[in-house]
């Protein structure tokens, strides 16, 4: 253990641990359903990746024992101990490095004395007094070639940890998508292929305890990139529906009418395939036209149900308790919706 914290050091250790420690948060986040743990551990994953890299460079910057290289120079293994080392050493590792080259090799004074020094600018001149480079670190050249090895491993227990975080932290999220208690998060996702992972209530309701559920419910839908038809008023407190908010700011705004037009049969067929093609939302604040329009949407849900028909995003639709209660057909009205993917959600607020 010490071996190994003189080869890494604290931070390389310190990465070890923050990548174990994702795998043990990702672990207790599925098992108790917690999105946010998830994304708590993708952010120790990043530190754990930063951490290793740092340490990388560390273990990059670190020389071969120069008592060691005095030793081979003596007994004339100058040249077999550089190549050897050369073989050993990975080669992302080479690049960048000078080689290292012995008394006899070096070049004449002639060729030192030929021309300006390497990298010399005339706009930049070199500085007069140039600072001290720090002390390098030593290791004998056997213990270097074992850090280089926990380095490699290091460094790709800290990229498999990052990237394999990303997709668990999704899979979570989208099995969390349609939970019954809602999404933290929502994004504009929505679609049948979000079903297979969170399986959506067809029937649902929103309690009678919560007088702005009916707003809370409606942003929730837009914000999840689905649709919605809501047979009551446009609540006041609910402003524009944005289908990607962040905070106060919002982007990708869906269109809604507040009070369409109802005249006749042709109007509401164009409202339901706005509505099956997720194009806008609807309110429809006259009460009197509920039963015409809870029953023609029943026979359009019989029709597109025999041609086994669905919508490719959700749709919902909102009903106050009174209107569905009234309603004759009510349970084959639910069971064609089931059918087609369109959702029912009863609003149980006393404003209704």
């Amino acid at each position: 253990m010490m071996k190994l914290l003189e080869y890494l050091g604290w931070v390389g250790i310190g990465s070890i641990a923050l990548a174990a420690g994702v795998w043990v948060g990702m672990a207790a986040a599925f098992r108790r359903g917690r999105p946010g743990w998830a994304v708590g551990a993708v952010g120790m994953a990043v530190l754990a990746l930063g951490f290793a890299r740092w340490n990388s460079a560390r273990i990059t910057a670190i020389e071969p024992d120069p008592k060691e290289i005095a030793a081979a120079i003596e007994s004339g293994r100058t040249g077999s101990i550089y190549e050897e080392a050369a073989r050993e050493e990975p080669l992302y590792r080479r690049g960048g490095k000078q080689r290292r080259i012995g008394t006899e090799a070096a070049l004449p004074d002639d060729r030192l004395q030929s021309g300006p020094p390497a990298g010399w600018n005339p706009l930049h001149p070199l500085p007069q007094e140039a600072q001290p480079a720090p002390a390098p670190r030593y290791l004998p050249r056997a213990e270097l070639k074992t850090a280089n090895r926990w380095d490699i491993l290091n460094l790709f227990f800290a990229r498999l940890t990052f990237w394999g975080s990303l997709p668990l932290l999704a899979f979570l999220y989208l099995r969390r998508f349609n939970a019954r208690e809602g999404n933290p998060f929502p994004l504009p996702v929505s679609g049948r292929w979000t079903e297979i992972l969170s399986p959506p209530e067809a029937l649902r309701s929103i309690p009678e305890e919560m007088p702005e559920g009916l707003t809370t419910t409606l942003d929730d839908i837009a914000r999840r990139g689905e649709t919605f038809l809501c047979l009551a008023p446009r609540p006041a407190s609910l402003e524009r529906l944005w289908r990607l908010r962040i905070g106060r700011r919002g982007w990708w705004e869906l269109p809604v009418d507040d009070d369409p037009p109802l005249r006749h049969g042709a109007d509401l067929e164009f409202l339901f395939e706005a509505l099956w093609f997720n194009r806008m939302a609807f309110f429809l604040p006259d009460r009197t036209q509920d039963p015409f329009v809870l029953g023609y949407l029943h026979d359009l849900l019989a029709s597109r149900a025999r041609l086994r028909a669905t919508t490719r995003t959700p749709v919902t639709i909102v009903i106050p308790a009174p209107v569905a209660e009234r309603f004759p057909r009510w349970e084959s009205f639910t069971d064609l919706a089931a059918h087609t993917g369109i959702r029912i959600c009863i609003d149980l607020t006393p404003s209704h």
